[in-house]
């Protein structure tokens, strides 16, 4: 517990950091982290060999990048969807020429999922930065994400009865997934009371009681958490198919990028949906 708390607390730093710089960095950064998340997707599901795990990593990220720009608008809308195409369409040829007996297409099959779970909710990230809010999505969407992770581990340990998902994840439970939800609601309302919303938001044009903003920003929060949760069970139940604790030993405590970053993964696409609801 000691050295997972360590790592979180500086990763924590570091991602603070992080969303406080310039679209290039980021684009970079969530580069690299998607690139490593691919990788250790492919190395759970696939099995083969390095090069063509790097091959994988290296042609999503590809694509990643493409929907990325076209999401932060350098780049036209519609090549968002030809790049989502093109794995797909590689993958299917492969799976056919090397079809030589039942179940043996199933890994490609598999690989293109992870365009669905891994690579186009990541580029939703880089684009809450460019956001042109008030509200600092970007940082929300980790402080958040990273609040319930906290919460629900301290409220599972203090109170923790219930199991929430005893055969993907034996050790969550239904006290700890409530007190996650808490942590992410209290850092919601922590966010519009810093940073009040912009008179042009939906929120704001119908000039709410604070009171009413608040309880919106917690129970929005909250919410975000829960759908958080079902990535994290979602990516939990591939590794349990495998047989395996985590992903990869990349985060000391931690696990690997996927184990630190799948309840995002589920969060993003929506947050950035809440962008043109509450600006």
């Amino acid at each position: 517990m000691g050295v997972r708390i360590f790592w979180g607390l500086l990763l924590g730093f570091v991602f603070l950091l992080f969303t406080l710089q310039s679209l290039p960095f980021v684009l970079f950064c969530v580069g690299c982290l998607h690139f490593a998340a691919q990788y250790e997707f492919a190395s759970l599901i696939a099995r083969t060999n390095r090069p063509q795990l790097v091959l994988h990593a290296a042609l999503t990220t590809a694509v990643w990048l493409v929907a990325a720009l076209a999401l932060t608008h350098r780049l036209p809308l519609e090549l968002l969807a030809v790049a989502l195409l093109i794995v797909p369409l590689v993958y299917a040829m492969l799976a056919v020429r090397r079809y030589t007996q039942p179940g043996e297409h199933r890994s490609f099959l598999t690989l293109i999922k992870s365009l669905l779970f891994i690579t186009l909710p990541m580029a939703f990230v880089p684009a809450l930065l460019v956001w042109d809010t008030t509200l600092p999505y970007l940082l929300l969407l980790i402080g958040a994400s990273w609040a319930a992770d906290t919460g629900a581990i301290f409220a599972g340990k203090l109170t923790g009865r219930t199991p929430l998902a005893p055969l993907l994840s034996p050790k969550k439970t239904v006290e700890g997934a409530v007190g996650g939800a808490l942590a992410a609601g209290l850092v919601w309302t922590g966010a519009v009371l810093i940073y009040p919303l912009s008179s042009n938001s939906i929120i704001g044009q119908a000039a709410l009681p604070q009171w009413v903003v608040v309880l919106i920003a917690f129970l929005v929060g909250s919410g975000l958490a829960v759908i958080g949760m079902f990535g994290d069970l979602t990516f939990s139940l591939y590794k349990r198919e495998q047989q395996v604790k985590d992903y990869s030993s990349l985060i000391p405590g931690h696990g690997g990028v996927l184990d630190r970053c799948d309840s995002m993964l589920f969060v993003a696409p929506l947050l950035y949906l809440i962008c043109f609801m509450v600006g």
